[in-house]
């Protein structure tokens, strides 16, 4: 083998690799340009990701305003339950104080006047006892009146 056949081996060695790093160069190329789409659509979800957490942060912030105003809800109902059950306290003792002595003075009242009322029966009699005394009344008034006439 002379030198130009080695040269023209050495050369197509030299080519061969050449056209070797060509095609990796070319399945690199491929790949970048992948990996390029990929990064744009990883751009675009971590877009819409940052547009999710504004509206998740929207939200929070919405919440913790509605938690503050039912916090402040929740305050004036406990100062409202303990207005209550202080009114409650006031009312138990006035019963207990002024409305059941006067209750029971009541229901004493009742027994004494239901013992002390007579019967309706004994008022019907009573009333027929008095209606026979009124006509004697009258019937000895007449007799009476004419007797003094005749004198």
């Amino acid at each position: 083998m002379n030198n130009e056949e080695k040269i023209l081996q050495m050369l197509t060695k030299l080519v061969d690799a050449v056209n070797q790093q060509g095609e990796t160069l070319a399945r690199h190329e491929e790949l970048l340009v992948k990996q390029g789409e990929m990064l744009a659509r990883h751009e675009e979800l971590l877009v819409k990701q940052g547009e999710m957490l504004a509206r998740h942060e929207e939200l929070l912030v919405k919440q913790g305003e509605t938690l503050d105003k039912h916090g402040g809800q929740l305050a004036e109902m406990k100062e409202d339950i303990c207005e209550l059950r202080e009114t409650a306290v006031r009312v138990a003792i006035t019963q207990e104080n002024i409305v059941l002595p006067r209750l029971d003075t009541l229901a004493d009242g009742h027994k004494h006047l239901l013992k002390t009322l007579a019967l309706d029966s004994r008022v019907e009699a009573l009333e027929e006892d008095v209606s026979t005394l009124k006509s004697a009344f009258k019937l000895m008034s007449n007799r009476l009146a004419a007797l003094e006439k005749a004198q």
